[in-house]
């Protein structure tokens, strides 16, 4: 993942941080709207490496030309963009954290 990629894919992840941090400073002392705008911090964060990890995921299983169909790459009709960044801002934790388990142990069965 290079810097690029990264910062493109965080003005993606910035944007519900953005709502959640209005959502909060409306009403400070609640702490549900303090712990969603956490939340929301976090997962923007780790959302381009949500991000990768759910293409390479998506690639494994169908081949790319699957995926380049009209029906996934068209804005107007039918695209699954959107859900692609819902899912991947939702469970952007869960998601490099098993990457990172995944990596970790593939790294630690290659030294050996």
């Amino acid at each position: 993942m290079t810097l690029k990629f990264y910062f493109k894919k965080m003005i993606w992840g910035v944007i519900p941080i953005i709502i959640f941090y209005f959502g909060w400073r409306e009403n400070p002392e609640s702490v549900k709207a303090f712990n969603w705008f956490v939340f929301s911090v976090v997962s923007g964060i780790l959302y381009p490496f949500a991000h990768i990890a759910a293409i390479n995921v998506g690639l494994k299983i169908a081949k790319k030309e699957f995926w380049e169909k009209d029906f996934f790459t068209s804005a107007t009709g039918g695209s699954l963009q959107a859900i692609l960044f819902i899912f991947c801002f939702v469970f952007a934790i869960p998601i490099v954290i098993v990457s990172a388990i995944f990596i970790l142990i593939k790294r630690l069965i290659g030294k050996s």
